[in-house]
């Protein structure tokens, strides 16, 4: 679907950092929301600190393109936490994955767009099998492709177990202002 597997940006966390995340191999320096002490980067890990009822962010604001192809490991802390992977974004407007870990320990996730201020549901919200300790490691794949309409399609796993081969959840939208190239992030 017009997916290179030539990387835009890259980032293996193979360095030490106590505040912020630096620049990553390829795709330049991660631009964070929020105090460069709440991120850091350790064991092959950036580490993102969240405070309760908080956000934080990070983006390759440099590597702007129309098609990505991202893959994430992710450790959820808490109980009730949420983690984001934000395949394109313009300015204040983006599509991105929604990762839940409940307060039960169940996992689920979802394809939700900012468009306008606004969330926008894209996909039905689809639980994981099982149950999730917290701090369990997620593996997460998002591509996001095309204009007009844009294709957005993630799936979830457990980091120990094979990468499925269907997606989890899938999408198309149209919002005018993300029919451009954007950047990646995760929050």
């Amino acid at each position: 679907p017009g997916i290179s597997n030539q990387p835009y940006a890259a980032d293996y966390f193979d360095r030490t950092r106590n505040r912020g995340w630096g620049a990553a191999e390829v795709g330049g320096r991660w631009t964070i929301r929020g105090s460069s002490s709440d991120y850091a980067v350790r064991r092959g890990a950036g580490v993102m600190e969240v405070p309760p009822a908080e956000s934080r962010g990070a983006f390759l604001n440099r590597a702007s393109r129309e098609t990505a192809d991202l893959s994430a490991t992710v450790q959820l802390s808490r109980l009730g936490s949420t983690a984001l992977v934000i395949g394109r974004k313009v300015r204040a407007d983006d599509y991105r994955a929604v990762i839940k870990l409940s307060t039960r320990g169940a996992v689920s996730v979802t394809l939700v767009s900012r468009q306008a201020g606004e969330t926008v549901p894209l996909s039905n919200t689809v639980s994981l099998i099982g149950r999730y300790p917290r701090g369990e490691e997620i593996k997460i794949k998002m591509q996001v492709f095309g204009v007009n309409p844009t294709i957005i399609r993630a799936k979830v796993w457990r980091a120990a177990e094979v990468e499925p081969q269907a997606w989890s959840v899938a999408a198309q939208d149209g919002f005018d202002r993300l029919q451009r190239s954007g950047v990646v992030g995760i929050a």
